[in-house]
């Protein structure tokens, strides 16, 4: 894959973490408040990044209705069980009552068994229409692109935000509940947005320039909206918020300015377990992080919150490694097996 992308990915991955850790800081009006609200800031482009990723790699092929699902559902079904069935253990294990296996699985239909689990539940969502947005996306001319995110960043993100500045009523694009359209479908102009800029080639200054505005409005609006409200007011964190759309997309545009080429394999491998890395980092904040006090290990959000991302990201790639390791093993004993067994019959 494009060295771009992967790089990317990885980047968006580690954000991630920083969004999990800064939170803790920027939720307590504290000396460190600053801290984690600059760093939640910076990081609120990752999972856009994410389904920008996603559009611009699907969108702009074509492919066999069925292979298509076959292999992107594999990609997401899995994790998706299997997170949710440990997050379900780890819960369990703390005293929570869950019931028979029989309830574990209504748990998983019913929704994330943990917070950052709704990315697996929403991009299989997305997964569904990829194949009708492919289709609008390769029959449509660069200016009816142009018009469907003019009107998709008008819709779900611009209005509903000038709304609420003006109104003072809260800022919601999406619904809460995992079986509606409405949970997933807003994100779609990101896969979309996505699609269309990776089909140009960018200045990596004008990525920056973009990326450094959003994240300085998102910083600014949160400090002035907090003062006022006397809590941590996150409208501006959304992740359909104008200035975390721009951020987004500037930081994109700062990636596919860098000079393409083929990924370096450990690159490509560490690509490969973003997926495990967001699985099981949450694990490791509270339950390792916090018991090796390596969250507080200066006091100094500006130092603990890196330094901590850095720790649990590390962690989860190593526990990714493993997790390979292992899946590797089982398949190729299962392929001696099939191969001993064929044998056999003939």
């Amino acid at each position: 894959m494009d060295r771009r992308f992967d790089l990317l990915r990885v980047f968006a991955c580690f954000l991630v973490v920083i969004i999990h850790i800064s939170g803790s800081d920027a939720n307590v009006l504290n000396s460190n408040w600053w801290a984690g609200n600059v760093y939640d800031s910076f990081a609120r482009a990752s999972v856009p990044i994410f389904f920008m990723i996603s559009g611009a790699m699907l969108l702009p092929k074509s492919e066999p209705l069925l292979a298509f699902f076959r292999k992107r559902f594999w990609k997401v079904i899995p994790p998706l069980v299997g997170w949710s069935l440990f997050y379900l253990w780890w819960l369990h294990h703390n005293g929570l009552h869950i019931g028979p296996p029989v309830y574990w699985i209504l748990a998983i239909l019913r929704g994330p068994t943990m917070y950052h689990l709704w990315f697996f539940y929403a991009i299989l969502g997305l997964y569904l229409f990829v194949p009708l947005m492919r289709r609008a996306y390769l029959a449509s001319s660069q200016p009816e692109r142009l018009l469907i995110l003019t009107l998709w960043f008008g819709w779900i993100s611009a209005y509903p935000m000038l709304n609420t500045l003006l109104t003072g009523e809260p800022f919601v694009t999406t619904s809460g509940n995992p079986h509606s359209i409405g949970y997933f479908a807003p994100y779609a102009g990101y896969m979309f947005l996505g699609a269309v800029l990776s089909e140009h080639a960018w200045r990596k200054s004008t990525g920056a320039l973009l990326f450094a505005a959003g994240v300085a409005a998102t910083v600014a609006m949160t400090a002035i909206y907090t003062q006022r409200a006397g809590h941590l007011d996150q409208t501006f964190y959304d992740y359909l918020a104008p200035n975390v759309t721009v951020a987004a997309a500037g930081l994109f545009m700062l990636f596919l300015g860098m000079q393409k080429g083929a990924s370096p394999p450990w690159l490509s491998r560490l690509s490969l377990y973003t997926v495990a890395i967001y699985g099981v980092h949450v694990f490791l904040i509270d339950p390792v992080a916090e018991i090796l006090r390596v969250s507080k290990t200066t006091g100094i959000g500006w130092i603990d919150v890196p330094f901590t991302a850095a720790f649990v990201f590390l962690t989860a790639a190593a526990i990714a490694h493993l997790l390979r390791v292992f899946e590797d093993a089982v398949r190729a004993a299962a392929r001696i097996f099939a191969a001993r067994y064929q044998a056999r019959l003939l």
